[in-house]
């Protein structure tokens, strides 16, 4: 068969590829309603969890300099992907904060629906800033990710020295509960592929 384009004469159509595409984080210049429109389709068209974090990191690019996003595994949490000013992919995955410690993360993972303030001085939160390359934020912004109400992710934002006011907190709740109602597809749809 020929390789240069068409279909030989009787030869049926090659099917249309069934691999959906690459949503692109949307730009900083749109809306908020706009944003969030195009990071949901982002978060419907994921299929691994790369795809979940690519898309909220992606809306909140624009609004932080630094980006992070942890996991809870086992009952520690660790970290997982950031993005933004002095952050090392190796340093943040180095992150590893167990629950059985006091930390920022307890309450979150005991039903508070967010952190919005400065890091509290203590040893396992300066695991945090040792993974954010060192320096301390002014203040944080921190959000769970729920799957069947058990915590299984967090979204850590900040901007630095500079503070996180104005953050809106709303539309990251939003994203938050959005991006947890992804991860629960995932999750179904990795048990099934393994059927």
């Amino acid at each position: 068969p020929s390789l240069r384009g068409g279909a030989e004469e009787g030869e049926a159509p090659a099917p249309e590829s069934t691999i959906l595409p690459k949503v692109e984080p949307p730009a900083a210049d749109l809306e908020p309603e706009e944003r969030m429109a195009l990071t949901v389709e982002a978060l419907q068209n994921a299929e691994m969890r790369e795809d979940i974090a690519d898309a909220v990191l992606g809306y909140c690019a624009p609004h932080f300099r630094r980006r992070l996003m942890l996991v809870v595994r086992k009952g520690t949490v660790m970290g997982w992907r950031g993005e933004g000013d002095e952050i090392d992919e190796e340093t943040v995955r180095a992150i590893t904060i167990p629950l059985d410690q006091p930390s920022v993360f307890v309450g979150l993972t005991q039903g508070a629906e967010f952190w919005l303030g400065p890091l509290p001085e203590m040893p396992a939160n300066m695991d945090l800033v040792a993974g954010l390359g060192g320096a301390a934020p002014r203040d944080c912004f921190i959000v769970p990710m729920t799957v069947r109400e058990k915590t299984v992710c967090f979204l850590y934002l900040d901007n630095a020295e500079e503070g996180v006011g104005g953050v809106p907190r709303a539309d990251l709740r939003r994203l938050a509960a959005k991006a947890g109602l992804a991860f629960q597809v995932y999750l179904i749809t990795s048990k099934i592929r393994t059927l």
